[in-house]
C-alpha cells in the first residue's frame, strides 16, 4: 500500500465497517465521494467521510459508537496493517444536526495525515440500501466482506446535483462524480425528473463554466487513481467530461 491516499482510505473502510457493527438497526447511509468509490466503482479517492444518520439516533449515542474507533481503542491493530502508526482527535462540533469529528493519522516519521468524519441529521427518511464494499477494494487493504448502508445511483445524482446547485459551493469534485454516475453507471437520466427539481437542474448547468481546468487539475486529478491521472493530464479531456455533464443535464429540462 503505502500513498497517501491509500492511507486514508484504509481509515475509511476501516471506520466504516466498525460503524457497519455499531449501528445495527439504525438508518444510516455513507455518501458522498466515499460511497461512489467503494460501491460504485468511481476511481476518485477522497479526503473525508461524510455520512447521514437517522434524527431519533442521539448525539450521545452516536459519540458511544464512534469514540472507541476514533480514540484508537479499537482500530489500533487494524490501522497498523494498513501503514498508520497512531491517531489523535478532536471532536468540534457536535450539535443536533451536526457531529463532525477531525483526525490526524500518524505515519511513524511522516508528517500526519488529516481526514474528517462527518454525521448529518439533516434527513428525516433515509432511504439507503445495503451491500459490500468492492471486492477489489477489499482486496486492496486486506479487508473481508462486511455489509454497510449507502445511497443507489440514483439518489447520489440528486444530491451531486443539489450540491453542485448550491450557492455556497463550488467543487470540482461534483463535476467529475456526476460525470462518473451520468456515464460509467448508466444511469437513466428521464427516470431522474421525479425527483430533481428543474430549478436545480438548471442553476447546476449554469455552473459548469465556472469549472476550469487548473482548478480540476488541483483538485481532482490528484486524487484519482490508475491510468486516469495520466488521461486527465490534458484540456481535452476534461472539456470532454464538462460537455457530457451539460448534456446529460440538459436532458433532465427537456
Amino acid at each position: 500500500m503505502g500513498t497517501i491516499l491509500d492511507l486514508r482510505e484504509h481509515f475509511h473502510l476501516a471506520f466504516l465497517r466498525h460503524l457497519s457493527q455499531r449501528l445495527r438497526g439504525r438508518r444510516w447511509a455513507v455518501k458522498g465521494g466515499i460511497c461512489l468509490r467503494f460501491f460504485h466503482r468511481s476511481p476518485r479517492m477522497s479526503e473525508d467521510i461524510d455520512l447521514d444518520v437517522e434524527p431519533r439516533v442521539s448525539l450521545d449515542a452516536l459519540r458511544n459508537a464512534v469514540g472507541p474507533f476514533i480514540e484508537g481503542r479499537l482500530s489500533a491493530s487494524v490501522l497498523a496493517s494498513g501503514g498508520v502508526t497512531g491517531l489523535a482527535s478532536s471532536a468540534p462540533k457536535q450539535t443536533r444536526t451536526v457531529q463532525r469529528w477531525k483526525v490526524s493519522l500518524e505515519r511513524g516519521g511522516d508528517a500526519p495525515l488529516t481526514t474528517k468524519v462527518e454525521f448529518s441529521r439533516r434527513r428525516a427518511e433515509i432511504p439507503f440500501t445495503s451491500g459490500t464494499p468492492a471486492a477489489a477494494i477489499l482486496e486492496r487493504h486486506g479487508f473481508a466482506p462486511f455489509v454497510a448502508h449507502f445511497y443507489d445511483p440514483r439518489e447520489m445524482a440528486a444530491q451531486k446535483i443539489a450540491a453542485m446547485a448550491s450557492p455556497t459551493r463550488h467543487a470540482c469534485r461534483d463535476l467529475f462524480d456526476l460525470d462518473h454516475i451520468f456515464d460509467s453507471l448508466r444511469i437513466d437520466i428521464p427516470g431522474l425528473k421525479p425527483v430533481v427539481p428543474p430549478a436545480e437542474v438548471r442553476t447546476a448547468a449554469d455552473k459548469l463554466d465556472g469549472f476550469s481546468y487548473a482548478s480540476f487539475r488541483e483538485e481532482v486529478v490528484p486524487f484519482l487513481d490508475g491510468d486516469l491521472m495520466e488521461l486527465y493530464d490534458n484540456r481535452r479531456a476534461f472539456d470532454d467530461l464538462k460537455e457530457r455533464v451539460a448534456a446529460a443535464l440538459a436532458r433532465l429540462t427537456d
